[in-house]
């Protein structure tokens, strides 16, 4: 059984309870449209009403939101009843996308008690309980624990044993990571051992896993070996040239090795499991598209393309489709004056997809593994500069390889950049050691201004945004729609039949 205090927990649900009781009376009953009432101390903000929330079981991201909200009002905390009393947690996270061209802040779901907010005392004697079940030849004693800084998807515990080597000045190393978000814990196991097996990067090793909640933590939990090597981002040495020069080179030969890795499928990492079993460490891993529970055995072959371009257009629109069907089954909920133009950017935004389909933007294009977070606090580095392991493979999952070419303005940090105190010659060496060590394949996807505009608006949903505050969402959807006008007319010699929607 968990190592957790019972009568904390009886009082949180009572709580919640008393909570959900005096607020159920103002909420409508929603299901039938698929969502769930939702009790907050912040009903409105930014003049929308926040008593819905999807109910997506399997999808992490529910919503997306402008900076401001959180900038006026901190981050949020949320709790969501289903099933009865059954608590579901929901909080904002203080975490920044750039989706196309303004910061969005994303809403996580979590089908269990955010419980990871025990104490340090419990959280290290769960810890403990489950390690010495695990090592049941390792003296409880030897084992030593320390707090790891972790992102907001997990709790991490730093993990100290007696090296099994015999050499007793390199003990063992591991770390324990508790997700705070319990939904798609299964698919981030499955994508550290798909990078694992299917990368030449070096990334940790999956030691051990449980994806039940029968274990000391009374929820998942991954042990991990510790890479060596410092968070790119915190490291002193970026006023010298040569480390910083072999970092690019490193960080650029990453993105070259993920597009190494081809998939038929278009999806996200899963346990190709039959039946009713168990995933362990050595059970098969493949990529399950999107929407099924196929999950298609991976053939690590560089030859593999996907079955037909129109896998392709189908993933972009999906996104599409699906904020189409959400703005009409809310259509009385939203800002009526409003609801026009979020259906007319849905619409010119499904036609543009298809405008790039048919001029062969995705003709031959693969569909490779994605990392999606490789910001330089997950890349680890020697203090010579070199790459030592990419860590985080969370959101890993296997896209059309244009999504995986973000050109490196995205990931600068000070002290990081091309320029930053080098001179025009040394950002110049620079640049030529990413883009080399990068390739011709992801210099071609990160440069085409195309595919640019495409990675702008790929996973972009325009359901709750509205004019009528101060964000200026509608005015960005039609500058993308503008500069596909332009890029069009370059490329084909066609204008688009895609026109802006806001003219003032």
């Amino acid at each position: 059984m968990p190592l957790e205090n019972a009568q904390g927990r009886h009082e949180r649900e009572e709580k919640s309870s008393l909570q959900y009781r005096e607020n159920a009376e103002a909420v409508k009953d929603s299901k039938e449209l698929g969502y769930q009432p939702i009790s907050s101390s912040l009903p409105h903000i930014a003049g929308h009403p926040y008593d819905l929330v999807p109910a997506m079981p399997t999808i992490r991201i529910l919503e997306t939101f402008y900076h401001h909200i959180v900038s006026e009002h901190g981050p949020l905390f949320l709790t969501v009843f289903k099933e009865g009393d059954k608590c579901i947690n929901i909080s904002l996270q203080n975490h920044i996308r750039s989706i196309y061209k303004s910061s969005v802040f994303i809403f996580f779901i979590s089908t269990t008690p955010m419980d990871n907010n025990n104490s340090p005392e419990i959280f290290h004697a769960q810890a403990r309980q489950a390690l010495t079940t695990l090592w049941r030849d390792v003296s409880p004693d030897s084992i030593q624990l320390s707090h790891v800084c972790g992102g907001a998807n997990n709790r991490i515990i730093g993990v100290t044993r007696p090296s099994t080597r015999g050499d007793a000045q390199k003990p063992d190393r591991f770390v324990v990571r508790v997700p705070n978000i319990d939904v798609g814990f299964r698919e981030t196991v499955a994508a550290f051992l798909f990078a694992d097996r299917y990368t030449k990067l070096t990334t940790p090793s999956t030691i051990h896993f449980d994806l039940g909640d029968r274990n000391p933590f009374g929820q998942p939990y991954l042990v991990q070996n510790r890479l060596p090597g410092t968070p790119a981002a915190d490291v002193p040495f970026w006023r010298d040239h040569r480390r910083k020069l072999r970092f690019w080179s490193d960080y650029g030969a990453v993105f070259r090795e993920l597009l190494q890795v081809h998939s038929k499928i278009i999806g996200v990492c899963d346990f190709s499991i039959v039946g009713t079993g168990v995933p362990r460490v050595d059970s098969r891993v493949g990529v399950r598209e999107y929407g099924t529970r196929t999950v298609s055995r991976h053939v690590p072959l560089p030859s593999v393309m996907p079955s037909s371009t129109t896998a392709i257009r189908d993933y972009l629109l999906r996104n599409y489709r699906t904020s189409k069907t959400t703005l009409a089954t809310l259509a009385n909920r939203l800002c009526r004056p409003c609801q026009p133009i979020r259906l007319a950017h849905v619409e010119a935004f499904t036609t543009l997809i298809h405008e790039a389909h048919n001029d062969g933007l995705f003709d031959g294009m693969p569909v490779t593994m994605r990392h999606v977070d490789l910001w330089p606090s997950n890349v680890l580095v020697a203090e010579d500069g070199s790459i030592t392991g990419v860590l985080d493979w969370d959101e890993a999952r296997l896209e059309p390889a244009f999504t995986a070419c973000d050109p490196p303005e995205l990931y600068w940090t000070r002290g990081m950049n091309f320029c930053d105190q080098n001179s025009q010659a040394q950002c110049e060496d620079l640049k030529r050691a990413f883009f080399d060590s990068a390739g011709a394949e992801f210099c071609r996807f990160a440069h085409d201004e195309a595919y640019e505009l495409l990675r702008r608006i790929a996973g972009f949903t325009p359901v709750y945004w509205c004019r009528c505050d101060e964000s200026r969402w509608h005015y960005d959807m039609d500058e993308i729609i503008r500069d596909w006008n332009d890029i069009r007319l370059k490329r084909v010699g066609r204008p688009s039949e895609v026109k802006v929607v806001v003219t003032q």
